[in-house]
């Protein structure tokens, strides 16, 4: 299989529209050698009683803070998520039968044209493995698969207006909404000179709002925190693109559930080991699948198991994030490793991390 995903040689040619249907064919390889290694093998979940072993190591006059902020914290099963993917996919494949619409082209979100390896596209990320897994969902098929919205514009602008992203949630939305669709939007310039002026004095660049919706971009995402949610509205009002949004769940930031003064107590334990974090701008909910990093969620508490208020304390209470020495997966959750707290981890391992090895070893035979 000649693979454009994988071969970057070939990536050139997703500047060019002859090869749409060996990029379509290229995927439908790739899922095909993918599809049955979707499911998570191994799931988040809380052990109680550790949970509450946890809880009671802090010092008296923390636990009760711990608490509380531990209440607001949402798992969500792999079945539920993968029922609400198929809720809002069901929702977009109602639009295109409303509006009778043919054609759509689906954008993997990176930020960048072409890479220096495989990683750079993006075909080992949630939002790669959420079209993975609604795939099979979708009616219409897309007519086009591209990584980058803005070659997708590029190419596409003039015959088709409908483009789809997908994610499994989006937590502070700067990676989709800042550095993939504010910047694709830049592509407007050439269209709609009315939403984007420079002023000479300022030297910058100053968006107004834009009234004519240029094309629609289609935004399934089953989770989404408030915080992202707001960018997408503003969004809408600076950028060219109709924004749809097809989303499950609105999820609050902990600055909107907890009191005032319980952030600015949890906020300083929290900052003597991460203390480039705001703790009120993190998103409370983890799925069996996977944890988000450092920058989302909770990690220090929900994989690291750190108890804030004694460096020498750690009880672990996701029983997916322990640390076993007998298992080479496990052995990144060894808390005696220098800078332990400081390193991004991946509890549980989520199915696109072997993404890379199965199509590789596939592709090599």
């Amino acid at each position: 299989m000649n693979n454009i995903f994988l071969n970057k040689e070939n990536f050139i040619k997703h500047h060019n529209k002859e090869y749409r249907l060996e990029r379509i064919n290229d995927f439908v390889n790739i899922y095909n050698i993918l599809k049955t290694h979707l499911i998570p093998k191994e799931k988040a979940y809380i052990n109680e009683k550790k949970l509450e072993k946890y809880i009671m190591s802090h010092k008296k006059d923390n636990r009760e803070l711990v608490r509380k902020v531990l209440e607001q914290v949402v798992n969500v099963s792999f079945k539920k998520f993968q029922n609400e993917l198929k809720k809002q996919i069901e929702k977009f494949n109602y639009y295109l039968k409303k509006n009778s619409i043919k054609k759509y082209i689906f954008v993997l979100g990176v930020g960048n044209d072409a890479g220096a390896s495989t990683m750079d596209y993006n075909l080992f990320k949630s939002n790669f493995w959420v079209f993975l897994l609604g795939w099979k969902y979708l009616k219409i098929k897309p007519y086009d698969i591209l990584l980058n919205l803005n070659v997708a514009i590029r190419l596409y602008y003039e015959q088709i207006k409908d483009f789809l992203l997908m994610d499994d949630c989006s937590y502070s939305g700067d990676q989709m909404f800042n550095q993939v669709i504010k910047v694709a939007s830049t592509e407007f310039l050439f269209y709609d000179k009315k939403g984007f002026i420079v002023r000479e004095e300022l030297k910058k660049t100053v968006y107004e709002p834009v009234q004519e919706k240029l094309v629609n971009l289609h935004l399934i995402i089953p989770y989404i925190s408030n915080i992202a949610y707001n960018k997408i509205a503003n969004l809408d009002l600076i950028t060219g693109f109709n924004i749809i949004r097809y989303n499950s769940y609105i999820i609050n930031s902990f600055k909107d559930v907890i009191s005032a003064e319980n952030l600015k107590k949890i906020n300083a334990l929290y900052n003597q080991y991460y203390e480039w974090v705001d703790f009120g701008n993190l998103i409370p909910i983890f799925f069996e699948h996977k944890i988000a990093d450092m920058v989302s969620t909770i990690d220090l508490i929900l994989i690291k198991g750190k108890v804030l208020d004694d460096p020498n304390k750690q009880v672990v209470f996701i029983d997916a994030c322990e640390y076993d020495e007998k298992d080479p997966k496990k052995h990144d959750l060894d808390p005696k490793k220098k800078d332990f707290y400081k390193k991004k981890l991946y509890c549980p391992n989520p199915p696109y991390l072997n993404f890379e090895k199965i199509l590789l070893d596939k592709l090599s035979n």
